[in-house]
């Protein structure tokens, strides 16, 4: 990881057209049974850290909307970590959870705002970090693998572009087209609506991530279509994402 070779796999394995959503790597903590939830549901069962709805769209590389994929999602908490580093001290399936999209290709969430937090570095890698002069820490993300049927699975993460180690991600996952924008909500009647409770007390954070899954044959771009991401960036109004979230923005696609 620390050396860019796993980014560099990555790469070469997810290869893409312009347009796509772009990949980063796995990272040791996903759980494949993690639970099935509704639609809206909070991923944070011990309800600490700043509060956050996060909602995109799935659509495929020509727009089409596409219902039923799979959104399956995870989290460090807001001290920055995974609910399997804390045994008895976070919940079991703490901010995980997998998600099925509606007929219009949206989904919604809500969780906690992630932080940064170190990689182990206490043995080897700890010493080839110190020897290079880097520093271990890898910045704010959340996780996502995102599957359709006839489309390729996307691996990828969504960062925070204001984390204090954005720009030195200590494995090297950082991509500009996965920086998502994070608006901060006072509004007690907008949080409400969403589900938050105590909404008079806490300051809720919203964030857009919509994808486009590629349509490809063993991974070649020359084969057919693919999944393209909405972070942060340049606007662009999505009706169906309105009618989806309680806490509404216009979604914004990012080119790869």
């Amino acid at each position: 990881y620390v050396l860019a070779v796993s980014m560099l796999v990555d790469a070469i394995n997810n290869r893409k057209p312009s347009g796509a959503s772009e990949s980063t790597v796995l990272g040791p903590f996903h759980f494949a049974d993690a639970p099935e939830l509704p639609m809206g549901s909070d991923i944070c069962l011990d309800q600490k850290g700043t509060p956050m709805l996060v909602r995109g769209t799935i659509r495929s590389t020509d727009g089409r909307p596409l219902a039923n994929a799979k959104v399956d999602v995870w989290q460090a908490n807001d001290e920055g970590f995974y609910d399997v580093q804390q045994k008895g001290i976070q919940p079991d399936f703490n901010l995980r959870g997998v998600f099925r999209t509606g007929p219009d290709g949206a989904y919604w969430f809500r969780g906690v705002k992630p932080k940064y937090y170190p990689i182990p570095d206490d043995g080897p890698v700890g010493k080839l970090l110190k020897a290079l002069g880097r520093h271990p820490y890898r910045p704010a993300h959340l996780h996502y693998i995102i599957e359709a049927e006839g489309f390729d699975r996307l691996v990828t993460h969504i960062f925070d572009p204001d984390d204090p180690y954005i720009n030195s991600d200590a494995v090297f996952g950082v991509k500009e087209s996965l920086l998502a924008k994070f608006d901060r909500i006072s509004d007690p009647a907008r949080i409400a609506e969403a589900g938050f409770a105590n909404p008079a007390s806490r300051r809720t954070l919203r964030m857009a991530f919509a994808a486009r899954l590629w349509q490809g044959i063993g991974g070649c771009p020359a084969s057919g279509e693919s999944l393209c991401a909405t972070t942060g960036g340049r606007d662009r109004t999505d009706a169906s994402d309105q009618r989806s979230c309680p806490i509404s923005r216009p979604a914004v696609r990012a080119q790869a």
